[in-house]
């Protein structure tokens, strides 16, 4: 028996500024469960290195949360790797905190290139 358990909803925003063209973007998608409220997850979030510092990132989080809320999803996450531990100070100061340590495990399917 299949049933269908969740509506994909994401959206992704692109920063954009007047003679600078795109300096960053934001990939955010909902995660419905079966065993909690699930979910929003920041799938990618990227700012042109030449404009980090300057709010962009901050702006597309901000969106980000707002969505969240908005579509009734009660937590927002995202994923940063180890070897970025300024990238983690950043988010901890936009009120993120880590929630776990866990290891990715994937498999290449037939048909992947």
């Amino acid at each position: 028996m299949r049933t269908q358990l969740q509506q994909t909803q994401a959206e992704i925003w692109v920063a954009q500024w007047a003679d600078a063209g795109v300096i960053g973007v934001c990939h955010i998608a909902g995660v419905r469960n079966l065993s909690t409220a699930g979910y929003a997850e920041i799938m990618e979030l990227a700012v042109r290195a030449d404009w980090q510092g300057r709010g962009a990132g901050t702006a597309l989080i901000h969106a980000a949360k707002d969505w969240a809320q908005c579509n009734g999803f009660p937590r927002l996450r995202l994923r940063s790797g180890v070897h970025r531990p300024e990238a983690h100070g950043y988010y901890e100061r936009l009120g993120f905190t880590r929630s776990r340590a866990s290891y990715a495990f994937e498999q290449h399917l037939p048909g992947d290139q």
